[in-house]
């Protein structure tokens, strides 16, 4: 599950498909809290949120078909992942988001029609108040003053279905949003097609330097619980890094674990975020001297939360992980040797590189 609704359960194959088993105690959830929600109710808050976002739109085929598209839409811009990788909005979310545009807009016949309605009003989203369904902006609970989106969950009380987003994804939500809502308007005059909106996100080739995280595993069970442990304890990380008083630094995480084939390992991911070092200025304005960039601090700090994983006694040895700068040129080239299919040599003991030996 995502954010709140985390919850234990199964996750496996049926015949080909994909299914999640989330087990829950039964018990009441209509007057659950942020203070008194848990991991052994999340289950239940996350059946009755389905149930209640499906009662609460016009029309549920034309939800779905829209909710389809937000999520294609998003993941091909890099804005799709549960709220604790780095703070991006996660299923939930989405169908919370798209729930509302069909409430807002029920007089929407085709789906064009409500998926540019659905970037004009996301784009006009005021951090400032909280999204939910079935409310006015002057009914709503007071927002946020962090700067953040929050999307709330139609049960419970204050419930956010994205607890982690960050002001930083919020930045970038906000300017893709702006994007999809000028491509839609050129679509309406004909100066664009959905090809243009649904593009890829040239996220590799728009930024010059990269933090890469690799994590590697001796077998699949190992990789699983590795990397679930990263994923809960890298989050953060962004500010942390635009924390850093060396400089002034901006983040940009590339919200997916990219598998790759390392020769040393049975199971290998990775994950990169763009750095952007803005240059000191002067007095007069003018640019400075070339920032110093010092992230040894923060670093440290990450490689001291991954390593308190509980099984790490238990499978020394088994896994590994390495964390480095690669510049733009660097990236493009290990990406091309993963679309080959070939084997990825990572050269150890370099000046930029952190290596954690488990």
């Amino acid at each position: 599950g995502d954010g709140l609704l985390h919850s234990p359960g199964l996750e496996f194959a049926f015949y080909g498909t994909p299914v999640k088993l989330l087990l829950a105690n039964n018990t009441d959830v209509s007057e659950i809290s942020p203070e008194t929600n848990n991991s052994r109710v999340s289950a239940l808050i996350a059946r009755l949120v389905s149930k209640t976002v499906l009662d609460a739109v016009p029309d549920t085929d034309m939800f779905h078909r829209l909710l389809m598209c937000a999520r294609l839409w998003a993941k091909q811009r890099g804005l799709y992942g549960q709220s604790h990788d780095f703070g991006y909005i996660g299923g939930m979310g989405w169908a919370i988001c798209c729930a509302h545009v069909c409430q807002t807009t029920p007089q929407s016949k085709s789906l064009e029609q409500l998926f540019m309605a659905f970037f004009d009003i996301m784009s006009r989203w005021d951090e400032r108040f909280p999204l939910s369904l079935g409310q006015t902006r002057s009914s709503q609970a007071k927002g946020a003053q962090d700067g953040a989106y929050k999307v709330l969950l139609p049960v419970g009380e204050h419930l956010s279905a994205t607890p982690n987003l960050t002001a930083s994804a919020t930045q970038q939500l906000q300017k893709e949003f702006r994007r999809g809502n000028r491509i839609c308007a050129k679509i309406q005059n004909g100066a664009a097609d959905w090809n243009h909106l649904f593009a890829s996100s040239k996220f590799f080739e728009r930024h010059f330097h990269f933090l890469q995280i690799d994590i590697t595993a001796a077998n699949d069970a190992i990789m699983s619980q590795w990397l679930l442990w990263c994923r809960r304890h890298l989050q953060g990380v962004a500010e942390k890094l635009e924390a850093v008083r060396t400089c002034q630094l901006h983040t940009r995480p590339w919200p997916v674990w990219v598998p790759f084939k390392d020769p040393d390992w049975h199971a290998a991911k990775t994950l990169f975020i763009a750095l952007r070092i803005e240059p000191p200025k002067s007095a007069g304005g003018q640019t400075g001297a070339r920032p110093v960039v010092d992230l040894r601090e923060v670093l440290v700090n990450i490689l001291e939360k991954l390593c308190a994983w509980p099984y790490a006694t238990k499978h020394i040895g088994e896994f590994d992980l390495y964390i480095r700068h690669m510049s733009q040129p660097e990236v493009m080239s290990w990406l091309a040797t993963v679309e080959q299919g070939l084997p990825v040599k990572r050269q150890l003991g370099g000046a930029n590189e952190t290596v954690n030996r488990m």
